[in-house]
């Protein structure tokens, strides 16, 4: 009578190597990194609670009730990004996600009364852009936007000089400040790192806010500020 074999168990160093084969071809793919948590960096740009003030404006092609603030500010800030927290990997994004403080604070030109402040003025668009750069590397230029806020502030209290117009809500999704680009990320890697000692950054923050109003708030003047709870890497290949 004749028997079937009995099967034997693989040996252990097959697994083993078989599990670094496999190991090494995720990594190749990228798809370690995946798993990988983002790093959490603070906030290096100094963008939470920086204060967007101007005066408030028309645009030709715009709606009357639209206005537009914008605001350009220079940036000065240390190296933070320690290659080690790499773990050899890329960088796939550097994203700093940005929203409005609830309060927001419209003083009219000479002469405006409290009846001529809106009951609710409400922001419906947020541009920003940002460059940076060190003596050696960059500059690199990276933004974002959201076009379709619908965020009303109305209105808290007023005084001699103004009002003020707090949300109660927010929208639905902050501003993604970010950097995708593997070229600008290698470069953006090269200003951050801390290496042999710190060297300055530098560069400056644009932004914009689309303001719909009514009655419409040409020419009266308005403090922002922009809210942020850090920038984040996330790892690539």
């Amino acid at each position: 009578m004749s028997h079937d074999p009995v099967p034997t168990r693989p040996r252990p160093v097959r697994l083993a190597v078989v599990g670094a084969a496999l190991a090494s071809l995720l990594a190749a793919c990228g798809l370690v990194a995946t798993f990988v948590p983002p790093i959490e960096v603070g906030d290096p740009m100094g963008i939470d609670g920086a204060e967007v003030r101007g005066e408030l404006g028309s645009e030709r092609l715009a709606p009357a009730a639209v206005s537009y603030l914008g605001a350009r500010f220079p940036l000065a800030f240390d190296d933070m990004l320690s290659r080690d927290d790499l773990r050899g990997f890329s960088i796939a994004s550097f994203t700093t996600p940005v929203v409005l403080d609830p309060r927001v604070r419209v003083e009219g030109p000479d002469g405006t009364t409290e009846g001529d402040y809106p009951d609710t003025v409400t922001v419906t668009g947020l541009w920003m852009n940002v460059s940076i750069e060190d003596d050696d590397h960059g500059p690199v230029t990276f933004g974002g936007s959201a076009t379709d806020w619908n965020v009303a502030f109305d209105k808290e209290s007023c005084d001699a000089d103004g009002c003020t117009y707090r949300a109660t809500v927010g929208p639905d999704s902050p501003v993604q400040v970010r950097a995708t680009d593997p070229d600008d990320l290698r470069t953006l890697v090269d200003i951050l790192a801390i290496d042999d000692g710190n060297t300055p950054n530098r560069g400056h923050l644009d932004v914009e806010i689309r303001v719909d109003a009514e009655p419409a708030v040409h020419g009266f003047t308005a403090t922002f500020r922009l809210a942020t709870d850090g920038s984040r890497v996330r790892l690539g290949g």
